[in-house]
């Protein structure tokens, strides 16, 4: 694999740092240092790997679609629930993300934060009864 020139000299940075921790004479965090580092650079490598075999077909083509997706899912989701839950990581839950991605999303797509639309919501509720 031909690296970039930009990535051979952060592999030669990356070599270099772990040469001076292996002779360092500190041992005590020098496994856990050298271990996450490795660590660290495999997940790199995978992640630019996947980036260069995936399939067009399955990348979004803007990624605010995808925002906007789980925002429809969220909203959907507070009107089903009929303002029982109010708090995000209920929905965060239900929609298997974090409650802070939810947030964002929601946040980005609308102007409006996730709390706002629940509390809304239930109001609207209260007050139609």
């Amino acid at each position: 694999m031909k690296l970039s020139e930009r990535r051979e000299m952060a592999a030669e940075i990356l070599i270099d740092f772990l040469k001076q921790k292996l002779c360092d004479g500190d041992e005590y965090y020098k496994k856990d240092l050298i271990g996450y580092t490795l660590s660290a650079v495999l997940c790199q490598l995978l992640i630019d790997a996947r980036r260069e075999n995936s399939d067009d077909r399955f990348r979004c083509s803007d990624e605010s679609a995808g925002r906007t997706e789980v925002f429809k899912r969220f909203v959907k989701e507070v009107a089903k629930d009929n303002g029982r839950h109010r708090l995000l990581s209920y929905y965060a839950e239900r929609l298997c993300y974090t409650p802070i991605y939810i947030y964002i999303c929601v946040k980005e797509v609308s102007g409006r934060t996730a709390l706002n639309w629940i509390t809304e919501h239930t109001m609207e509720l209260i007050n139609s009864d």
